[in-house]
């Protein structure tokens, strides 16, 4: 039996899958793993990663203060009146899915998919 692929091992691959968009089979070779076992691993990562920072981070606000307060964060630090959150995309590069035809095909010439990020701002 092979040795198991450790805990910092899956969570270097898993981050450097999330920060560039690279394929996944160049990360199964720059990590001598398995192609399948990055496709395996990178969302066993993320969902732990999740359940981890999810209380932490992801708080939605309870009261009518908290969220006053977020939207008087966002106009002090940046201006934007009555903003309580923000959004933003990153392009990911993908390996075409099977039976998708074109549905995954960008302009630029590659099939992709847009990760999306919804922030708010609580420094409570």
């Amino acid at each position: 039996m092979r040795q198991p692929v450790s805990s910092g091992k899956r969570l270097m691959l898993t981050l450097r899958c999330l920060a560039t968009g690279e394929m996944q089979k160049s990360l199964a070779y720059q990590f001598p793993v398995s192609r399948n076992l990055v496709c395996r691993i990178i969302p066993e990562v993320c969902q732990a990663i999740y359940q981890v920072l999810k209380p932490t981070y992801l708080k939605m606000p309870s009261t009518t203060e908290e969220w006053q307060q977020i939207a008087s964060n966002y106009y002090w630090q940046w201006l934007f009146p009555m903003c309580l959150g923000a959004l933003d995309g990153k392009r990911i590069l993908i390996q075409k899915p099977s039976n998708t035809g074109s549905q995954f095909y960008d302009y630029k010439g590659h099939f992709s998919m847009i990760l999306l990020a919804l922030t708010t701002n609580s420094f409570m």
